[in-house]
């Protein structure tokens, strides 16, 4: 779609309004859910095609339609994962190298309590872990 739209910008207004757009021998047909243009169906096309035709066309690109707009969606959330995901980490590496810090100075100077801070260490370790799985599952998806 992505194509199309960008050699012919001046047929997208139409395609969204949900009308069908002859032309150079083609004929495209929206698919669309909810409002949304999803895709397009391109025909080639050596003559006009009747109403019927383009009535059953319409009714194949419904399906289409669902199906496209899920896939968007998951997109959409797979891409919002991976953006929590990588706040998420970098906050996490922050954590974990202050917190080595205290850890090594509680060490050295034998004040306070080392035990809390390797606890905290481990838990910042595999909240990074998690975190940089979620970012792979994303990638991967």
């Amino acid at each position: 779609m992505d194509s199309w739209i960008g050699e012919h910008p001046e047929l997208l207004p139409a395609l969204e309004r949900g009308e069908d757009v002859s032309f150079a021998g083609r004929v495209l047909i929206p698919i669309a859910a909810c409002g949304r243009l999803e895709g397009i169906l391109a025909l080639a096309a050596a003559r006009p095609i009747d109403g019927s035709t383009r009535l059953a066309l319409r009714k194949l690109c419904e399906p289409a339609a669902t199906v496209l707009a899920r896939l968007r969606e998951q997109d959409e959330a797979m891409e919002t994962v991976v953006t929590l995901a990588t706040q998420l980490t970098d906050s996490l590496r922050a954590a974990r190298g202050f917190t080595r810090m205290a850890l090594d100075d509680a060490r050295t100077t034998c004040v306070g309590s080392p035990e809390y801070l390797s606890a905290a260490l481990r838990n910042i370790n595999r909240l990074g872990e998690l975190a940089v799985g979620l970012q792979h599952a994303g990638i991967d998806a």
